[in-house]
């Protein structure tokens, strides 16, 4: 935690050596930038705990290279891009990908492809206005309690909204 506030620099996208963006628990504001998506070696970007507003950038989460991203409690808004599903497509397998977007103002369903993502450990979603119901893919894959697994471990949900209750790994929330 640091007390950094503005904009997250657009510069940071030309960092391709960087595999880490931790910048959770500022008072950062503004939309992510959009060019990211363009850190080749960046694995996880975490913005967790700041006002971060406008949609999700489908140059980030398209990003092969990309398997955790936190976004948790922001101001985000839009659908979840329907490209998520290629997120972490140029890794190996065997590489634990999770996806936090709890506390948002995200709308909409939550798209089909979600459930490609291989070894995808994590999916929160709960804190949204997401309607609809768990894509059959989510709901197919094989679930496990251990921290080590590669089987989904933890599904969050506003049950009410979007049921979850079709997987095992559930937690319903609100």
């Amino acid at each position: 935690q640091n007390s950094f506030c503005g904009e997250i620099p657009a510069f940071f996208g030309d960092l391709q050596n960087l595999e880490t963006l931790d910048v959770s628990y500022n008072n950062l504001i503004g939309e992510i930038p959009r060019n990211l998506g363009d850190m080749s070696s960046l694995g996880e970007f975490s913005a967790v705990s700041n006002q971060l507003t406008g949609r999700i950038p489908v140059e980030l989460i398209s990003s092969g290279s990309l398997h955790t991203l936190n976004l948790t409690e922001n101001l985000l808004t839009g659908t979840i891009p329907n490209s998520i599903g290629l997120m972490g497509s140029s890794i190996a397998q065997r590489q634990r990908r999770a996806i936090w977007l709890r506390d948002n103002d995200c709308f909409g369903t939550v798209p089909q492809n979600i459930g490609k993502i291989p070894d995808l450990t994590e999916l929160v979603l709960d804190g949204n206005d997401l309607s609809g119901t768990m894509p059959a893919s989510i709901c197919a894959k094989e679930t496990g309690t251990t921290e080590k697994t590669f089987k989904l471990r933890l599904l969050a949900s506003d049950c009410a909204n979007v049921d979850c209750r079709c997987s095992a790994a559930c937690q319903c929330s609100r």
